[in-house]
């Protein structure tokens, strides 16, 4: 969907489609978009998220929750977490946290 123009009217139109254009979507865009997608339900079934300040200009801090997926041993169980956006994000992930304490062999409990 987004992506550099390639060619297209005027003289320079094929020295444009020989050179690659990278479009930077800005950070704020692209978390505005996922926060309008958590607003409207879009995310996904047993899935929810918000900022923790709806103040927040900087889209930083979000509080999220799922639930365990069925069919699983997770299933029927609830997990609230701290979604940190610093601002290298999307070009970094964001740190993710459990705000209760879990047992799983893949979450580090020293938080």
């Amino acid at each position: 969907m987004f992506g550099g123009r390639k060619g297209g009217g005027g003289s320079g139109g094929a020295a444009a489609a020989d050179a690659q254009e990278e479009i930077i979507i800005p950070r704020n865009f692209k978390l505005l978009e996922e926060l309008e997608k958590f607003e409207k339900g879009v995310s996904g079934v047993g899935i929810s998220a918000g900022l923790v300040d709806a103040d927040d200009i900087f889209l930083v801090e979000w509080n999220c929750s799922m639930l365990g997926l069925p069919g699983t041993v997770y299933q029927d169980r609830f997990y609230t977490l701290r979604v940190t956006c610093t601002p290298d994000y999307p070009n970094e992930p964001p740190i993710v946290r459990f705000v209760d304490r879990i047992n799983m062999a893949f979450v580090d409990q020293g938080n």
